[in-house]
């Protein structure tokens, strides 16, 4: 992601909400660091073969992206805090 002005003024407004929501994925990882046992129903997950399983394979495999993501949005964030001090 490019760190336009409308880009950086978006990350800032956003990660408050980015920071909540991984918190809340965050209590739902295991020893393995992997998401077990979310709460609610993920419709990607559903299959009929899967049935029981605690961990939810379609959530983990986006997982790490979603943190690389989170944390470009981080660094633009503070980027645009630093400039303004």
């Amino acid at each position: 992601m490019s760190a336009t002005p409308v880009n950086l003024a978006l990350a800032e407004e956003l990660f408050p909400a980015v920071e909540r929501a991984l918190g809340w994925f965050m209590r739902h990882l295991d020893s393995d660091g992997l998401l077990r046992e979310v709460p609610h129903w993920l419709f990607v997950d559903w299959a009929t073969a899967w049935t029981g399983a605690a961990r939810t394979r379609c959530s983990n495999a986006h997982f790490p992206h979603i943190l690389e993501t989170s944390i470009e949005l981080a660094q633009m964030t503070e980027a645009l805090r630093q400039a303004r001090a």
